[in-house]
C-alpha cells in the first residue's frame, strides 16, 4: 500500500458530517412545504444521485406545476438550515483532518449534496482551512456508484488515484473508489451499520467500529 498521499478525499453525509439521521427530517419538511406526502423509502431510492436530479425526480414523479428553480429553492433552505445549524463533524474525523493538514496533505470533499450545503457545513464547523475543493455529483454524468466524483476530484488537483486515499461510509462507494485504484478507509455510521462486516472486509483501512482500529494514523 502507497502511504505517499498527496490528496484525501472525503465523502461529507455519514462520513464528515453525522448528518443521515437528518436527511429524513429535511425531506419531511419539503415534502410538507410541498403538499405532498412523504414515505421513508423516498430516502433511500434518492441516496446516491445528484441533489438537481432529486429535485427532477420529485418533480416529475409527483407532477408538479413549480418550476425546478422553485423546488430548489425550498430544498435547499431547508437543507442549508440544518447544515448550518444541526449536523456536526464527526470528532474522530475532525482529529484525523488534523493529522492529515499537519502533513500538508491536500483535502478535497465530494458529495451527492449541493455545494451550498457543503460550504455552510465547513463554515458552520470552522473546517474551510482544510479543503482545498468540492466536488458535487452535479459535475458528473454518474452517480455514486460508480468512481466518478472521485475521479473528476483528483483531475482537479492534478494527481493519479494511488496517490489519494478515500474516505466513505458506504460500502458501494468504498467499492467503486478500490475499482479505481484509490487507497479506502471506511468510516462507521449508524446508518450504514448493517454493511459493516463487508465495510470491513472491503476498505483498506477503517475509523470509528467497534474493532480494534487499523493502523491509519501511523500512515499520517
Amino acid at each position: 500500500m502507497n502511504a505517499d498521499y498527496k490528496v484525501a478525499i472525503f465523502d461529507m453525509d455519514g462520513t464528515l458530517a453525522d448528518s443521515m439521521f437528518g436527511w429524513n427530517e429535511i425531506y419531511k419538511e419539503l415534502f410538507n412545504k410541498l403538499n405532498l406526502t412523504y414515505s421513508d423509502d423516498l430516502l433511500r431510492s434518492l441516496n446516491h444521485i445528484s441533489m438537481e436530479q432529486r429535485i427532477d425526480f420529485i418533480k416529475i414523479k409527483f407532477n408538479l406545476s413549480k418550476s425546478h428553480e422553485e423546488i430548489r429553492k425550498i430544498f435547499l433552505d431547508i437543507a442549508i438550515f440544518y447544515y448550518s445549524n444541526i449536523f456536526k463533524v464527526k470528532p474522530l474525523m475532525l482529529k484525523i483532518l488534523h493529522k492529515i493538514y499537519d502533513k500538508k496533505i491536500t483535502c478535497v470533499i465530494a458529495t451527492a449534496s449541493m455545494k451550498e450545503c457543503a460550504n455552510a457545513f465547513l463554515k458552520s464547523n470552522n473546517l474551510e482551512k482544510y479543503f482545498s475543493n468540492i466536488v458535487t455529483l452535479d459535475e458528473v454524468s454518474r452517480a455514486k456508484n460508480f468512481p466518478d466524483i472521485y475521479l473528476k476530484a483528483i483531475e482537479k488537483e492534478h494527481v493519479l488515484p494511488n496517490h489519494c486515499i478515500v474516505f466513505e461510509d458506504s460500502l458501494v462507494s468504498i467499492e467503486c473508489a478500490k475499482s479505481a485504484g484509490f487507497a479506502t478507509c471506511a468510516v462507521y455510521d449508524e446508518v450504514s451499520k448493517a454493511n459493516a462486516q463487508k465495510l470491513l472486509e472491503s476498505a483498506d483501512f477503517n475509523v470509528g467500529f467497534d474493532l480494534n482500529p487499523t493502523k491509519l494514523f501511523d500512515l499520517f
